[in-house]
């Protein structure tokens, strides 16, 4: 092989490699919860005196995009497709911001004993937001929670 040859080949392993690095790191997001705990978080009953507020990411839309999740001013993790966060809330306002180019944000009143769910959609130029208040059915959220794993639960 010429030295050319050689410096090319080089060159172009660099490349490859680099770019496979980028596709890795880009897949990095949260730790996912336990298969045990992902199976009872989908079966949760609010505990009393709360409400539970599911937010879920059903599409693999934007695959490698995290979002971050921000509840009461403070991000409580990265959202991925296919994932989802419960969120134990007392009875109040909760103000909900999905943050991409600009945030996003829903704020709703919760009751106590009430399950809400919050499905997020990566759209072509902006985040929407269907299902709070209940905008998709309970079996149309369930449904999408089937294929989603759990990150965390978070008590507010």
């Amino acid at each position: 092989m010429f030295p050319l040859q050689r410096r090319a080949r080089s060159v172009w392993m660099s490349i490859v490699l680099a770019a496979l690095l980028t596709l890795v790191a880009g897949c990095a997001g949260e730790a996912l919860a336990p298969s045990d705990q992902d199976r009872a978080a989908k079966a949760l009953q609010p505990p009393p005196g709360r409400a539970l507020i599911y937010v879920f990411r059903p599409s693999q839309a934007g695959i490698g995009i995290h979002l971050p999740l921000i509840v009461g001013g403070k991000e409580r993790g990265l959202l991925d497709d296919r994932t989802y966060f419960v969120l134990v809330t007392p009875p109040g306002k909760v103000r909900i911001t999905i943050d991409e180019v600009s945030p996003n944000s829903i704020e709703e009143t919760v009751q106590a004993g009430e399950i809400r769910y919050v499905r997020v959609t990566l759209g072509p130029w902006r985040l929407t937001f269907r299902g709070f208040p209940i905008d998709v059915s309970k079996d149309e959220a369930l449904a999408g929670l089937a294929n989603c794993r759990l990150i965390r639960i978070v008590t507010l």
